[in-house]
């Protein structure tokens, strides 16, 4: 990846931490519930992981100074995202590919992957800034 569009540590951490637990209730769902709900739980956790990612992406090229972007552009991808967010889940359910409660537990590791991705980040920066103190 270029530079430009390098992640930031703690978004790598929440977007891994929402794919290991997104696999984590899947496999959970498939065990206690079948195959219906562990396939419903995967593909909400897939959603909650790219709208992260997407999400990211273009806040990041909205709010990074001196990158060249057009602010209108970015705007109509944010909308884009929403559109496809809420259609392609609006789809799913329609289909009956989907069951509504697992694919919400599914989304549900989005607020986990986050907060786990934060304190894991902000316990490594600590530990980093303790040990560069005591040299």
């Amino acid at each position: 990846m270029s530079d430009d569009t390098a992640l930031d540590p703690k978004l790598k951490t929440a977007i891994g931490a929402v794919c290991a637990f997104g696999a984590l209730f899947a496999l959970g769902g498939f065990v206690l519930w079948g195959r219906a709900a562990g396939v419903s739980v995967a593909i909400g956790a897939a959603i909650a992981a790219t709208n992260l990612y997407a999400l990211a992406r273009i806040i990041r090229a909205l709010t990074t100074p001196g990158a060249s972007r057009s602010v209108a552009g970015w705007t109509f991808a944010l909308l884009l995202k929403m559109v496809f967010l809420f259609g392609g889940l609006w789809l799913l359910l329609k289909g009956g590919f989907v069951t509504l409660l697992p694919l919400a537990a599914g989304y549900m590791t989005l607020p986990i992957g986050i907060a786990l991705g934060n304190l894991v980040s902000s316990g490594e920066t600590a530990s980093k800034s303790e040990s560069t103190k005591d040299a």
